[in-house]
C-alpha cells in the first residue's frame, strides 16, 4: 500500500517518518532489536484533529512479532496507519523483508513498514522484491525502512 487516507489526510511512508516522534520510537527499537537480537515493533496511529502521530511498541521473539490484534486507539481520536518492526542485524547480507513479512502486508488495509539492516547483497536485490517494495528512508546510516506494497 503506497498511501493511506485519513479524513482529508494523504499518509504516507514520507510523511509518517516526517514525524520525529515515529522517527525516535524506530530508532529506539532498532537499538534494543540489535542488543537483544529479537523484533521489536508495533503500530503508528494517526490523529486528524491534531495532525499528530503516536506509536505503540512490542516486543517479539528472535523469529519473529505478531502485530495482531491491533490495540485500538479510537477513544483519543486515533486511527491506525501503519505497523511496523525491524528485523535483527544477523549478519546475512542483504537483509530485506521476508516472504513472510510480503504477504502479510497484502491482508492489511494499512501501511507495513520493515526495517533491516543497509547492507545489500553484491548481486542486488532481487527484483521481485523491489517490484513489491519501496525504500522510504535510506539516510539513517544504520538501517534502511522498506515499505512493502
Amino acid at each position: 500500500m503506497l498511501t493511506k487516507t485519513v479524513g482529508n489526510a494523504v499518509i504516507s511512508p514520507a510523511t509518517i517518518l516526517a514525524s520525529k516522534h515515529v522517527r525516535d520510537g524506530i530508532i529506539g527499537a532498532w537499538d534494543k532489536t540489535q542488543a537483544e537480537s529479537c523484533e521489536y515493533g508495533g503500530w503508528i496511529y494517526f490523529s486528524e484533529a491534531s495532525g499528530e502521530y503516536r506509536t505503540k511498541e512490542k516486543k517479539g521473539q528472535a523469529t519473529g512479532i505478531i502485530l495482531t490484534p491491533v490495540p485500538d486507539h479510537k477513544d483519543a481520536g486515533y486511527v491506525i496507519v501503519a505497523d511496523w518492526h525491524c528485523h535483527p542485524d544477523n549478519g546475512v547480507p542483504g537483509a530485506r523483508p521476508s516472504d513472510q513479512d510480503i504477504a502479510n502486508a497484502k491482508s492489511k488495509d494499512y501501511l507495513m513498514l520493515v526495517v533491516t539492516v543497509k547492507k545489500a547483497p553484491k548481486s542486488g536485490w532481487k527484483q521481485d522484491l523491489l517490484a513489491q517494495t519501496q525504500i522510504v528512508d535510506d539516510t539513517h546510516a544504520k538501517y534502511r525502512v522498506w515499505n512493502i506494497l
